[in-house]
């Protein structure tokens, strides 16, 4: 498998909802509230971390809800 060349890589901390729009190669988001939240429709809780890797091909838009949480999301275009 090629070794990811990184565009762009961008961070952010939420505490609402909303997407990422497709096309990025990788994302690793951490719930650092103290609530649950959910990302990809997935239940997310606090202080729990995922990680979407590298396949080769760009992923589609993912959407998150981190309402009453904070969740840092780190983007790899």
């Amino acid at each position: 498998m090629p070794v990811p060349t990184w565009q762009t890589v961008q961070e952010i901390e939420v505490n609402a909802a909303g997407n990422i729009a497709e096309g990025f190669i990788s994302v690793y988001v951490i719930n650092i509230g103290g609530a649950s939240g959910s990302f990809n429709g997935q239940t997310l809780p606090a202080g729990v971390a995922k990680n979407f890797p590298f396949t080769g091909r760009p992923y589609p838009a993912t959407a998150y809800n981190a309402t009453g949480t904070n969740f840092l999301i780190t983007i790899f275009k």
